[in-house]
């Protein structure tokens, strides 16, 4: 969810004649209601964009730094609220990447992932928690060797059932070379999620 809701509208937009640097733009629903609003930030040379629900909450807010080439890459925070207020996704770009911390909410508040940035590579100690807040998954990063937008990671995966480590996976360049089964007991009992929140 690091994308604008409508990236391909916001380039377009971008590429129309009057909205490169220095142009405010606003969309708007059919009701009136403010869709999409860019200001140009002469501070960072960047368009900050909000984007609203139907109902005029913020939706989300980001900025895009427009170079010379007209290629637009995320700066700055980057952030998805829920309808009623609260941050479901945040995550900082710099350089047109991820950096430092990002992490994402359930629509109840509780936190739902935590992963890590560092120089353009996945980093450090990501975390996956169920709903009920017990860990799912931990993914342990081996320091610049994953770009942050590989799925290729040269990681650890541990996975676990009833906040137990359960199984883990050793793996270069995405797959596993190496698997241990922790907990023989609760293996049977272990679901390994198709996908994850990036």
């Amino acid at each position: 969810m690091n994308i604008p809701r409508y990236p391909l509208l916001f380039l377009l937009w971008l590429a129309l004649p009057g909205c490169g640097q220095g142009t405010d733009r606003k969309l708007y629903y059919d009701t009136g209601q403010p869709l999409l609003t860019s200001t140009f930030d002469n501070t960072c040379n960047c368009h900050r964009v909000k984007e609203y629900y139907r109902s005029g909450r913020l939706l989300k807010s980001y900025a895009y730094d427009v170079g010379l080439q007209q290629s637009a890459k995320h700066v700055g925070e980057d952030v998805l609220y829920s309808e009623k207020g609260h941050v479901l996704r945040f995550r900082y770009w710099k350089d047109g990447a991820p950096e430092g911390r990002a992490y994402g909410n359930r629509e109840d508040g509780s936190l739902s992932f935590e992963q890590y940035y560092h120089d353009k590579f996945k980093a450090g100690m990501w975390k996956y928690y169920r709903p009920d807040g017990t860990r799912l998954l931990e993914i342990l990063f081996e320091e610049n060797k994953t770009p942050w937008n590989s799925d290729a990671d040269d990681a650890v995966y541990a996975y676990f059932v009833n906040d137990t480590l359960t199984y883990s996976e050793a793996r270069l360049g995405g797959k596993p070379v190496q698997t241990t089964v922790h907990d023989p007991a609760k293996y049977p009992l272990l679901q390994i999620p198709e996908t994850l929140d990036r």
